[in-house]
Order: structure tokens, then C-alpha cells, then sequence
């Protein structure tokens, strides 16, 4: 499957890449790849570990991925699964809206973790401009995403 020209096995190791560079130290989790056509239906979707997975609540990190994901396909006007989050229900942030890409993550120490590393990938593979990556972090007064942080994709 191509996904807006990139293979799976391309993207998981983008999203691998970012592990490392963001948090050397938790390089696992599950990422969740949704592409949506336009006619606003899903064509393509899978969730994948990621990593050396050494997580010990694995099942939750899988199921808080695709489910971050389809909380944001429920709201097409949204960019982050931020947007809608609901802590008491434990709905949080780590997905982000790249055009017709839904990109989740979960894994990281964080929340806001999962979330920048999603918009370093959706960056580095040019699905996001910086400017576009730094207001969906601005929504979710990410702090992790600074001046700084996208200069990890230029190594």
C-alpha cells in the first residue's frame, strides 16, 4: 500500500527514527496509520508495534492508539485528537490530522510525547510544514514542540 508516497514499512521506520531521537530511553510503542479519501471514507488502516515493544501494558498502548485515531476521523474539523480530549474517559492526545493521514502513536512517557513525535513524522515526510506542525502543537499547548524541535528532522 502506498500511503501518499510512502510504503508501511517506510513510515514505521520514520516513526522508529523518531523514537529515538525523541526519547531514546522508550524506543516502543503501537502506531496507528489511518488514510481517508475524499469522500471522507476510511480506504486503508492498521495499527503496528513499533520499536523493541517492552511495554508492560501493551494491549492498552495498541487499543489508546487506534482509538485516539478514530476519535479524530469523528471529527473531521479537528487536526488533534486533542481537540477532543476527555481525561476522566481517558481520551488524550498522540493523534494528528496530515491532509487525508490520520497519524496516532501512543507508547511515550506522555501524552504531549506521543503527540510530537506524530507531527516530527507527518514533518519529515512532508505531510506538514513546520508552521502547519507548530499550530496543531500550539491547539494542544504542546511543550515539547518548540523552535528547536524540528531541527531534529534536518540530521
Amino acid at each position: 500500500m502506498n500511503i501518499q508516497g510512502y510504503s508501511l514499512c517506510e513510515l514505521l521506520g520514520h516513526i522508529e527514527d523518531g523514537l529515538r531521537a525523541i526519547n531514546p530511553k522508550q524506543s516502543c510503542g503501537y502506531a496507528t496509520i489511518m488514510v481517508i479519501n475524499d469522500s471522507g471514507f476510511v480506504v486503508y488502516k492498521t495499527c503496528r508495534s513499533v520499536g523493541l515493544n517492552t511495554l508492560r501494558d501493551e494491549g492498552n498502548h495498541y487499543n489508546r492508539s487506534i482509538k485516539q485515531a478514530d476519535r479524530l476521523f469523528a471529527h473531521p474539523k479537528h487536526v488533534s485528537s486533542y481537540q477532543s480530549r476527555n481525561p476522566r474517559q481517558n481520551q488524550g492526545a498522540g493523534a494528528i490530522r496530515a491532509g487525508s493521514v490520520i497519524l496516532s502513536f501512543s507508547g511515550l512517557t506522555s501524552e504531549f510525547c506521543n503527540e510530537a513525535l506524530v507531527l516530527w513524522v507527518a514533518h519529515v515526510v512532508r505531510w506538514l510544514s513546520v508552521d502547519e506542525a507548530f499550530n496543531i502543537a500550539r491547539l494542544s499547548g504542546n511543550p515539547l514542540v518548540d523552535d528547536n524541535f524540528f531541527a531534529l528532522a534536518r540530521r
